[in-house]
């Protein structure tokens, strides 16, 4: 089990990424990519703890989050801007925090 406590900013870039633990983020933001086309969260459940803490995707294409996400942290889809960008959110997931969408398309499944 991974866990970010009070972490100030975490990025998950490279490439796809391998890690199949969960991801408890206890404070903090993790963002998923710079703007390209990689950065995923690895395979594991996603638990964001508290209102304080966010998962921002930071992808230029479409993309689809299969991961369970747990908790009352916060959803961003950035870039904003005018194209397509799709974020779908593939997993029975249960956060109950907010989102913001600077996309045309939002999707939970």
């Amino acid at each position: 089990q991974n866990s970010c406590v009070a972490c100030p900013l975490n990025f998950l870039n490279s490439s796809a990424n391998t890690y199949t633990g969960a991801l408890n983020i206890d404070s903090g933001i993790v963002q998923v990519g710079i703007g390209g086309t990689v950065g995923s969260l690895g395979a594991g459940d996603v638990n964001i703890n508290n209102a304080a803490s966010s998962i921002i995707f930071n992808r230029s294409d479409d993309q689809v989050v299969n991961n369970l996400i747990t908790g009352d942290g916060y959803l961003v889809k950035y870039p904003f801007s005018s194209s397509s960008q799709i974020l779908t959110l593939g997993g029975n997931n249960t956060f109950t925090g907010g989102g913001e969408r600077g996309f045309e398309e939002f999707r939970d499944v």
